[in-house]
């Protein structure tokens, strides 16, 4: 989640020069990265050159049809601003989802389940984070509203579902790795829970603020340097007689068929406002 910047990253100032969005190098040489992550979690990292990033990308975006991941990508290029680059993943071990205070985060698959009791330890542990419901497969819990006045400098920290981000931050962190982090979207609404203002309209409860994973499998392209690999994550929690690997667990999810909506939902207008 987080690197030490090279020598050569730094201009002729002293300063540290723009990534403008892309992705660093290809990590060299071709070798397996082994590290211990803020959290004390231990990460396998195996990286190899993906040799046709164009069907590679093709074959990633089939997939998202019917399968969870993300696929991010820049096609613009412009000196000092914008830069080439493309960063994938599909069926991704775990997901954090939130609505409104209320958030949850879901096993997708066998691997991901090792993940669960660490999270749940931690976010327990967080005065603001409240825990609703453990199970196996899911961690569900609430966060606290907000006590007292913040300056405007001090808004961010205050308790939101941000707080739920920082505990996955604090634990998977390294300098060893630009890559392992949290990917997906956020929703507008968030922004109601660092000013509180009346809403006008109502809100669908099953509407995510939220959607975002964490890969155990990352296509990477960098365009400006023609280069293509993908990282390939284990994971090791615990110690001694608690320990819990995924190495040997299948990287695999639920196939859900993407249908396209025909019609607006009920009680949804066409459009938002009248012609003319």
């Amino acid at each position: 989640m987080k690197r030490t910047a090279s020598a050569a990253e730094f201009n002729v100032g002293g300063r540290i020069r723009p990534s403008l969005g892309a992705p660093v190098n290809r990590p060299k040489p071709q070798r397996t990265m082994t590290y211990v992550t803020k959290g004390k979690v231990l990460v396998v990292c195996e990286v190899e050159d993906e040799h046709d990033p164009i069907n590679a990308v093709q074959t990633l975006s089939k997939a998202l049809d019917s399968r969870r991941g993300c696929l991010l990508s820049s096609s613009y290029e412009y000196p000092g601003r914008y830069c080439e680059w493309t960063m994938g993943f599909v069926d991704p071990p775990l997901s954090l989802e939130s609505w409104g205070r209320r958030f949850c985060i879901t096993a997708l698959n066998s691997r991901g389940k090792l993940f669960l009791p660490f999270l749940s330890e931690a976010i327990g542990k967080a005065a603001a984070l409240s825990l609703t419901k453990t199970t196996d497969e899911h961690v569900e819990g609430t966060v606290a509203e907000a006590d007292g006045f913040f300056a405007e400098e001090e808004r961010s920290k205050q308790p939101s579902i941000f707080s739920v981000i920082r505990i996955f931050v604090d634990l998977f962190n390294s300098d060893e790795d630009s890559f392992l982090g949290l990917y997906g979207a956020f929703g507008y609404d968030l922004t109601f829970q660092f000013e509180k203002i009346k809403l006008h309209k109502d809100r669908d409860s099953k509407q995510r603020d939220v959607v975002l994973y964490i890969p155990d499998e990352i296509l990477v392209i960098n365009h400006h340097a023609k280069q293509s690999w993908r990282q390939r994550y284990d994971f090791v929690f615990g110690e001694g007689a608690g320990v819990s690997c995924t190495k040997g667990l299948a990287r695999e999810g639920k196939v859900i068929d993407f249908h396209a909506r025909s019609e607006m939902p009920e009680g949804m207008a066409k459009r938002e406002y009248a012609p003319g």
